[in-house]
This record gives structure tokens, C-alpha cells and sequence, in this order.
């Protein structure tokens, strides 16, 4: 479904972000793929 039907549909809606948020999301993904590492060891499924 093209991008501007999902939009219009209102299954998706646009979201404003900045400098911020951006960082944030990226720390949080750089937590995630440190623990995902850790935990590879233990429980590699």
C-alpha cells in the first residue's frame, strides 16, 4: 500500500521528531544490540 494511502487511511500518522528523540531511540537500540550480544552466549535461538 503506497505511503500516502496509509497515511490517508489513518493506519499510519506523520510524526514529528527531532535531534532528540532520534538519539534517544539510537542509545536505546545500542542497549539492546549490547545485551543481545551478552545473551548470544547463553541462549543463541
Amino acid at each position: 500500500m503506497p505511503f500516502e494511502r496509509l497515511i490517508k487511511t489513518n493506519r499510519i500518522k506523520v510524526f514529528q521528531s527531532n535531534s532528540n528523540d532520534i538519539n534517544q531511540l539510537l542509545q536505546l537500540a545500542k542497549r539492546d544490540l549490547i545485551t543481545a550480544t551478552r545473551n548470544l552466549a547463553e541462549s543463541p535461538d
